[in-house]
């Protein structure tokens, strides 16, 4: 089974010959770290993806407007240069990444004003989000049309111990927005992940009202407990992520690394809908050995 059919089956939840692979983001620094003579972009990032053996990527969010009024429409400022590349000369999944609308008020607004805006359901966040949803529109047609294979939505809504604002006011006034764009990007064929770090324990289910394929982070030091997330969501939402990447950083330890990767794979005994990654990506400082050691792991128990 080719990656990209691989991670296809996957988000359908559909059994697969093994675990997906797959990280959110991988950062230029590292790729530069694992092959500097290779050219920047797509040339050092295809030979650290195929080096760890890694069904899919994930291409930045472009640059989003601060201006509320503003829709990125010039071919110049169009996202993602490499994506034909990607989906031409390789079998990877390819997902791009659009920033959220709660990221988009708080940049425009900033952090307090946008969460005041939004508690009193202004006209200014209704403002604001129909003009994120317009340009992530344009920017969902432009990648469909260009060959990719799903999209991620990339917004931080909860910290540590639960979300920002109340669940009630994001089931209200949020995540209606979400489900507008997700089923525009069902009518162009593109499965959409929702990808937001902290405790999303209290969103779970209006999350997976919204009609979203899959769910990325899962971060086990915000209380995400991935078996439990599994056995309630499982039939809705393909989980991606859940790898705490603290234990890849540093002077690693090959045993603590495989350890736990063998506890988290033991966690869950249904495999079906599941993509194996980091909770944040690999980002710059991280120690290349350690995160070769999870992949192999993972492909040496995960079958």
């Amino acid at each position: 089974m080719i990656p990209r059919e691989r991670v296809k089956r996957a988000v359908r939840r559909k059994t697969v010959d093994r675990l997906p692979l797959g990280e959110i983001c991988v950062d230029e620094a590292l790729a530069h770290a694992f092959a500097p003579s290779l050219t920047p972009g797509f040339e050092r990032q295809h030979a650290l993806l195929t080096h760890l053996g890694l069904d899919l990527v994930c291409l930045p969010p472009p640059e989003a407007p601060t201006n509320v009024g503003a829709v990125v429409a010039r071919p110049e400022q169009l996202p993602w240069p490499d994506l034909a590349r990607w989906v031409r000369e390789t079998e990877l999944f390819v997902f791009v990444t659009l920033d959220g609308p709660f990221g988009f008020g708080c940049r425009a607004l900033g952090w307090m004003p946008f969460l005041m805006a939004l508690e009193r359901e202004t006209e200014k966040v209704e403002e604001m989000f129909q003009n994120w949803l317009a340009q992530a529109l344009a920017w969902i047609r432009h990648a469909a049309d260009r060959g990719a294979h799903g999209l991620v939505v990339a917004d931080d809504i909860a910290y540590g111990k639960g979300p920002f604002v109340s669940p009630a006011r994001l089931q209200k006034t949020y995540f209606p927005w979400i489900a507008r764009l997700v089923a525009a990007a069902k009518e162009v064929g593109l499965p959409v992940f929702f990808h937001s770090d902290g405790n999303l324990n209290p969103l779970l289910l209006p999350l997976a009202d919204t009609g979203v394929h899959g769910l990325h982070c899962l971060d086990p030091r915000s209380g995400m407990d991935f078996a439990p997330v599994k056995k309630e969501y499982g039939d809705r939402l393909c989980l991606w992520g859940n790898l705490d990447p603290a234990l890849l950083t540093g002077e690693a330890c090959r045993e603590k690394v495989e350890r736990h990767v063998a506890a988290l794979l033991e966690s869950v005994s249904d495999r079906i809908g599941w993509i194996f990654g980091t909770t944040s990506g690999l980002f710059s400082g991280m120690n290349l050995e350690a995160v070769s050691w999870a992949y192999q792991a993972v492909r040496s128990i995960a079958r």
